[in-house]
């Protein structure tokens, strides 16, 4: 699928090195310091093992070199109200299971097998246990999650079957200039986009 994509945008795949690792082995086959960059666009979230994972990836990056992550945020319209409340009250999609399962579900398909979403402090906790100094860019906002805010907001406000918690998220947040919602300061997307770096020996 990696290289058909490359021939699809004229790379020249010469340029490239695939490899290939399993979920049920997280160790990556790249030397210590080794890697100028690392890019990981919504893959963590869906492994058995992204603590054990992000542990390689400070292994085999350079000192004073950086990584850009994107995992999942909880602190998002696509939890608080298009899963906690449009999927799991309006449609009553995910009867008799927790949040955070009807996320999985409700993100990647229902048969996707993992799929986590994080706060920023939980996943910079993961990140400060793994070695790296780690900061919060906010998240990304998907047009569904923009589609939901303008048709639904008020509504589940208003709606007392909501959970305080997500009624206290909706009504906490903030808008830009071109009204797009801010919760504690960071866009309120799904995507979750955290920059990592890791500094020098000492």
């Amino acid at each position: 699928m990696a290289s058909q994509r490359l021939w699809l945008h004229k790379f020249d795949p010469s340029r490239f090195e695939f490899i290939k690792t399993s979920d049920a082995l997280p160790e990556i086959t790249l030397g210590d310091s080794s890697v100028d960059y690392i890019y990981s666009q919504g893959v963590l979230h869906h492994t058995s093992y992204p603590e054990a994972i992000l542990k390689e990836f400070y292994r085999i990056l350079k000192p004073n070199k950086s990584a850009c992550i994107m995992v999942y945020n909880r602190e998002s319209i696509w939890l608080h109200l298009y899963t906690a409340y449009d999927q799991m009250i309006l449609k009553n999609a995910f009867p008799g299971i927790s949040l955070e399962e009807a996320f999985a579900r409700n993100s990647d398909g229902v048969d996707c097998p993992i799929a986590r979403c994080y706060s920023a402090g939980e996943f910079i906790d993961l990140c400060q246990k793994a070695g790296f100094q780690a900061d919060y860019a906010g998240g990304y906002l998907s047009r569904q999650e923009l589609s939901f805010l303008k048709s639904l907001r008020e509504q589940a406000i208003a709606d007392e079957r909501l959970n305080q918690v997500h009624g206290d998220f909706l009504r906490d947040l903030e808008f830009d200039d071109h009204g797009y919602p801010l919760y504690h300061g960071k866009y309120a997307g799904v995507g979750g986009v955290y920059h990592l770096y890791k500094p020098a020996h000492r």
